[in-house]
């Protein structure tokens, strides 16, 4: 009779076994055997000490002399099921629901539509000086615009895996009252792959294409200055040690003008790069970088009596950092040296120190500062200048009383020098502008699918030239639903 009843036990043991190793499959071999194990221990407590270890003999029952074996079975099976009943479910379901807590998401997938509406009023378009009678140029009294802008869009941000892929696209509707020759069709798209191979390998693949109108800081005449630049990249980072990382990278940018005025400037670079970091154990980074340049202008046709050449080549080297001060504090930058040859026109080389360094500083949970100065070199184009020197620093606050609503308040400040020779005769002083701009931005969330954004912008120039000198100032507001 005790063997009968020692079977049915088991029978019963057995059952058990088959529910766990349906609410378990997904867990390890290692730790689906021990909880069996610990399961099995406990159901044998009226066996003479032994438990399922690695050998799973059939163990000896024993039993008290002064008790029969048939007695203490059904007592001590009866007492241990009734133990074990309202366990079972509760030991399922917290293996059940680690094992899904733990494992993280195989594919996570965003797809954010949105459309936007925006105003904007600039005093001073086209930015004419103060000494130019604007109805000279445009035939217009006016210097004033009002710009209407219609956006639609869309963001996709996908992973799965190791692999991260980015895709935004938007286009604009841009109407202007007073210059409506300026109206136009813009755009801004974007595709990103950013790939990861294993832990020590990765990089990003992309292409973007935008459309936009130009600035008139340089330009101040009634032309459009509607441009199309596309760029396509590609990078790869290797991490041969966990604190030392090289990097190389590609990318090519191609601007080109719509008008036909405006061709001459088109501008195709073909750029490599090559970074060598070091990585500190707090993350914080320092290392060096070289980029090499290959510019041309594919619309200009050198000749001995042109003094814009059409091709260049360009080589930046630099020390970079990126110091995490703290989880409040990050400062980062370069310090390097540009160098510029032309390919025909020697006299237009030029080379000189550059720099930049800026200071994040988050002094508050609802408050953040940022504080940058540059000192960066860019060609001039112009007839008695090979390139521009520019200098400022630029100094942004920011203040987020509420998760609803943020204020920022950016100032500008930069000196630009217009220096190296051309090949021409320099009549009067060298062109040396200073510009200014004071700005104001709020921005209010009144639910998490729609921002409204205002600004207002002060900008002023003095310049030697006097007809570089002028001042503007704007107001926009721009709303924007996502769905």
């Amino acid at each position: 009779m005790c063997r009968l009843g020692y079977q049915c036990f088991l029978n019963c043991i057995n059952r058990q076994h088959r529910l766990f190793c349906i609410a378990m499959t997904s867990l390890w071999p290692s730790l689906l055997t021990l909880s069996i194990r610990q399961f099995f221990n406990r159901t044998t407590l009226f066996f003479t000490g032994t438990s399922f270890g690695p050998s799973l003999s059939k163990p000896k029952l024993a039993y008290p002399s002064t008790y029969s074996g048939r007695t203490v079975f059904k007592s001590r099976v009866s007492q241990h099921l009734a133990r074990i009943g309202w366990r079972k479910p509760l030991i399922i379901a917290s293996f059940v629901f680690s094992q899904a807590a733990a494992k993280p998401p195989a594919q996570i997938q965003t797809f954010t539509p949105y459309v936007a509406t925006s105003l904007l009023h600039d005093s001073n378009f086209l930015r004419f000086s103060d000494s130019v009678d604007p109805q000279l140029v445009t035939g217009k009294s006016d210097k004033s615009e009002l710009i209407g802008q219609l956006a639609a869009g869309f963001d996709v941000d996908w992973k799965r895996s190791l692999q991260h892929v980015l895709v935004k696209a938007n286009v604009q509707q841009n109407s202007f009252q007073n210059f409506s020759s300026l109206d136009y069709v813009g755009w801004k798209n974007l595709v990103q792959w950013n790939w990861q191979s294993q832990s020590n390998l990765s990089g990003e693949i992309g292409y973007a294409n935008m459309q936009a109108m130009g600035s008139y800081v340089q330009l101040n005449s009634l032309v459009s200055n509607l441009y199309n630049n596309q760029r396509l990249f590609a990078s790869g980072g290797y991490l041969f040690h966990p604190r030392g990382k090289i990097k190389l990278g590609w990318f090519r940018t191609d601007n080109r003008f719509t008008d036909a005025s405006r061709a001459i400037s088109n501008n195709t670079e073909d750029n490599a790069e090559i970074n060598l970091h070091y990585i500190s154990p707090s993350g914080s980074m320092m290392g060096v970088r070289l980029l090499a340049t290959d510019g041309r202008y594919p619309q200009r046709e050198f000749n001995a009596t042109n003094n814009l050449d059409n091709a260049y080549k360009r080589y930046n080297y630099a020390l970079t950092w990126d110091w995490r001060a703290s989880i409040k504090t990050r400062v980062d930058g370069w310090l390097g040296y540009t160098l510029q040859n032309h390919e025909h026109l020697s006299a237009r080389d030029f080379a000189d120190v550059t720099a930049r360094l800026s200071l994040n500083w988050q002094f508050s949970d609802k408050s953040l500062l940022q504080i940058s100065a540059k000192r960066e070199i860019n060609q001039a184009g112009n007839e008695f200048a090979s390139f521009m020197l520019a200098q400022g620093v630029e100094v942004n606050p920011s203040w987020r009383p509420s998760e609803k609503l943020e204020f920022l308040l950016p100032i500008n400040y930069q000196q630009q020098d217009y220096l190296g020779e051309t090949g021409n005769v320099t009549i009067g002083p060298r062109e040396q502008d200073q510009v200014a701009n004071f700005g104001f931005s709020a921005k209010y969330s009144p639910w998490d699918n729609v921002s409204i954004n205002a600004l207002l912008n002060y900008e002023k120039r003095d310049s030697t030239n006097q007809f570089r000198a002028y001042t503007s100032q704007s107001a926009s507001i721009n709303l924007q639903a996502a769905f």
